[in-house]
């Protein structure tokens, strides 16, 4: 029996663990969309030595702990825009003066 997987490609210096995060967003995504659970991820690294490229892989279990690390890391990132937002309104005087 075959199986779903996400494949990502990669160019970086190396593959890192947090490179999971991305790949169980993907993953929540297409299940989202297509109502099949995927549950592997898997980092294709292409290395840039050239001529003789290499190629490095390395699979991730993509369950429930981290996609909720990623829904952590999103919120976090959404609330340093806002107050980015907010500051950048502060010191160009846009504020409303509540």
């Amino acid at each position: 029996m075959s199986k779903l997987i996400i494949v990502d490609w990669k160019t970086s210096s190396r593959i890192y663990d947090d490179m999971q995060l991305q790949l169980v967003a993907y993953a929540q995504a297409y299940n989202e969309q297509y109502e099949m659970a995927i549950k592997e991820g898997m980092i294709v690294h292409v290395s840039k030595e050239k001529p003789n490229f290499k190629l490095t892989t390395k699979v991730f279990k993509l369950g429930k702990r981290p996609f909720n690390e990623f829904l952590e890391l999103r919120e976090r990132f959404g609330e340093v825009i806002k107050r980015e937002a907010l500051d950048a309104e502060i010191t160009n005087g846009e504020t409303s003066g509540c």
